[in-house]
């Protein structure tokens, strides 16, 4: 835990026109709360910043990705799943989170979503508990590590779209047919 506290967490998410609406505001708590449990954030407000992040922070420890930023055009869908690929191929078992509004219109396209390990809605649930999943999915899985090698517990499948480094001999759900 205190080694992945040394790695950033990189939210993308679009400047708001408007600083005091609900996204930004949720967004800034997110950092605080993320602040509180000691997780560094790095803030990308545009997909080419995102990238130029990615190539610059080799030890991010999760990508939380807005998904308004990233489905305002077909031309950020196909950079936000460019995106999504870089992230993977630098680092299989880098979690992404898909933030997005309960209300939000967009479909996101499956390609997309075999890329992302889970969803968190803005700004409908509280900073404090999105800080908390964001936290989660960056300790996963080496916080069940020794649960694993003591018998104790036994992972059926990882759901991301490649095996997890720490439990090589887990199969992926798509694997088993899933």
């Amino acid at each position: 835990d205190s080694l992945i506290g040394g790695f950033p967490v990189l939210i993308i998410v679009a400047r708001p026109v408007e600083e005091e609406s609900a996204v930004a505001r949720s967004t800034e708590e997110i950092i605080h709360e993320l602040g509180l449990l000691d997780r560094p954030v790095v803030v990308a407000h545009s997909l080419d910043d995102a990238e130029a992040t990615v190539g610059a922070h080799p030890g991010l420890s999760c990508v939380v990705l807005g998904w308004g930023l990233a489905s305002e055009s077909d031309a950020h869908i196909e950079q936000a799943k460019r995106l999504l690929r870089s992230i993977h191929e630098r680092s299989a078992a880098l979690p992404v989170l898909l933030g997005s509004s309960r209300g939000a219109t967009e479909p996101v396209p499956l390609e997309i979503v075999e890329q992302v390990d889970g969803y968190i809605w803005v700004p409908e649930d509280s900073a404090q508990f999105l800080a908390g999943r964001i936290d989660a999915a960056l300790q996963w899985p080496s916080q069940f590590k020794a649960q694993v090698d003591a018998g104790k517990l036994r992972v059926i499948a990882a759901t991301s779209s490649q095996r997890v480094p720490v439990l090589p001999e887990v199969p992926t759900a798509k694997e088993q047919g899933y």
